[in-house]
């Protein structure tokens, strides 16, 4: 089970980086409008680049309160979910009450679990996470995360393979994503018509599947002028999890509640804030490695621009310097 939770905790902290969505009031409609054709010929990589990037521009912010996310051997959980530009991302989902919380902020990014056997509030600035020994452990950019619905802004002095017909009404583009392990590749499938991401992956140096986004139930809010998907289904093949993401109705540049609590990192009573960006307070599992009493406390987290209450608890979290056994320790909190 950690090893989903801690998917999502990447995830969440992908979306911390890149972001921006808008919805359009009201309940679902019974009729999709019709969508607009975009390429009236096969299109060319800069086609593709100018649709995607249209499609996206207007959305400013996203959210919606009537998204279920659901995963092999878990109920389905409600959930709302949130982006705004650049960096502003929360997913809170519930089943009888609050069960999981992941967001971000320009500043950093976290992710709390109720049902966790390392009970706490995990957290990192992105600057931070970047350099981290557990940024080398999951090496999935947080800013690709809010991607996956379409919403990616696509450089267009970036290099670009030509485009390669798939069949099935999809064309192929490939490009470089640079990233601290070395350049990924980004693979990019659109609808040859409506200009649609329909899938995205993301293979490492070595040419392994980071991650796959698999986006559909397009549909056009005229209104806006944008087509949004209305399921995602994200395969994280490393991590061994799939989930999915299913959304009734969008808002679109329209956020609901008090931004000063949307986008502020959550206090969790009983539950300690832990900066995993801090090789020091890498989580170990208590069966595979209970907490020594030698170990001392766990040192305290990088202090935020707002003082942080409830340190990590020692009998949970142990100082670790050593951080070429960072897999290893990773492994059975995962």
């Amino acid at each position: 089970m950690y090893r989903r939770l801690m998917l999502m905790l990447a995830l969440a902290s992908a979306v911390a980086a890149s972001s921006g969505c808008r919805w359009l009031p009201g309940a679902r409609m019974p009729w999709a409008p019709p969508a607009p054709v975009v390429f009236t010929a096969p299109p060319t990589a800069d086609d593709i680049v100018r649709a995607v990037n249209s499609n996206s521009a207007p959305i400013r912010q996203l959210s919606t309160d009537s998204a279920t996310v659901t995963a092999a051997g878990f109920p389905p959980l409600r959930a709302n979910l949130a982006f705004e530009r650049p960096q502003r991302f929360r997913l809170r989902a519930s089943l009888i009450g609050p069960e999981l919380d992941v967001g971000s902020n320009e500043e950093l990014f976290w992710m709390w679990v109720k049902h966790s056997p390392e009970p706490g509030v995990f957290y990192a600035r992105h600057d931070q996470f970047a350099n981290s020994p557990a940024r080398q452990l999951f090496p999935l950019d947080p800013s690709l995360v809010v991607d996956s619905f379409g919403l990616l802004q696509l450089d267009p002095l970036a290099a670009y393979d030509a485009p390669r017909d798939l069949g099935d009404r999809k064309v192929e583009i490939r490009t470089r994503v640079p990233a601290p392990e070395g350049d990924l590749t980004r693979v990019i499938v659109v609808h040859d018509r409506h200009g649609w991401v329909l899938e995205q992956r993301l293979f490492d140096t070595a040419g392994r599947n980071i991650a796959t986004a698999l986006a559909s139930d397009h549909r056009h809010y005229p209104e806006a002028g944008v087509s949004l998907p209305h399921r995602l289904e994200l395969r994280l093949p490393a991590a061994q999890l799939n989930f999915t993401i299913n959304v009734r109705n969008f808002r679109i540049n329209q956020l609901d509640g008090n931004p000063a609590q949307l986008w502020t990192l959550p206090q969790m009573e009983g539950y300690p804030l832990v900066n995993i960006a801090d090789p020091r307070n890498l989580p170990v599992s208590r069966l595979e490695s209970p907490a020594s009493p030698s170990a001392g406390p766990a040192p305290s987290n990088t202090p935020l621009s707002a003082p942080l209450s409830a340190p990590p608890r020692p009998d949970v979290y142990r100082p670790n310097t050593n951080t070429s056994n960072v897999r290893s320790r990773y492994r059975g909190f995962w």
